[in-house]
């Protein structure tokens, strides 16, 4: 009986944890179908207008800071479709769906040899919005600047913190030890959409592009309060046009 009774407790959990990583799983990708969805129908009349169509991707780095929150690096890649169309001599306008993929491994570290690792991923779709000045370089190269915003949905951000504290560090910080996971947007911890204003510019030659640039966010991403945190950061990609 003490045998059969072990392993019906070791059984619960690794079902428990199979269920409940596949009830959030299906969420998210419930999430994501709605706003791809919702991306689709908004730009299907740009899409139909524009005059020319570019594939876009390259390195993304930002930066999520504010009061009472410490600064945290974000590396990663964001690739997708843009559309152009003309307003006037030299001016076009752009519209973009960007898939951007972040990844952040921290670590914090206290006294004892005491530490707290951080590993966060952000998944998001981006949706620019660009007024382009465009002008003769030199032979067969452009010039261009742009500005405007960029809408950001986030589509999951999940965390693990790996925590080797003290019982008494552990305690005095709020911070559990071991393993926690968590996903910031559907803890309600941040908010899963925001607003961010950018400019750049770059150098066009034939059918290729390279574009560089930098965003500043202008939405308060924290949920809860005190405190505050904003995303920004800058970018270098490539881009082929039909």
């Amino acid at each position: 009986m003490p045998l059969i009774f072990i392993f019906t407790r070791l059984e619960i959990p690794r079902f428990s944890c199979n269920f409940a990583f596949k009830f959030l799983f299906k969420e998210q990708m419930k999430t994501a179908s709605r706003t791809i969805l919702f991306i689709a129908l908004f730009l299907f009349p740009y899409f139909i207008q524009a005059q020319t169509y570019k594939i876009e991707g390259g390195y993304v780095q930002q930066l999520q800071s504010g009061k009472q929150a410490s600064a945290t690096y974000f590396d990663g890649f964001q690739a997708g479709v843009v559309t152009s169309f003309d307003i006037r001599e030299y001016f076009t306008g752009e519209i973009g769906t960007l898939y951007s993929y972040l990844y952040s491994n921290k670590l914090q570290l206290y006294p004892h040899e005491d530490s707290v690792t951080y590993r966060t991923s952000i998944h998001s779709i981006n949706i620019p919005v660009h007024v382009t000045f465009t002008y003769p370089f030199i032979k067969k190269v452009n010039f261009f600047l742009y500005a405007g915003p960029t809408f950001n949905i986030g589509l999951s951000q999940p965390q693990t913190i790996v925590a080797k504290l003290t019982d008494k560090l552990s305690s005095m910080t709020g911070i559990p030890q071991g393993i926690t996971h968590k996903e910031l947007y559907k803890d309600n911890m941040l908010h899963r959409f925001n607003l961010q204003f950018g400019a750049g510019g770059g150098f066009q030659w034939k059918k290729y592009q390279l574009k560089s640039g930098y965003d500043f966010g202008l939405i308060n991403l924290k949920k809860s309060s005190p405190g505050s945190l904003y995303q920004k950061g800058w970018f270098v990609t490539l881009l082929y046009q039909f």
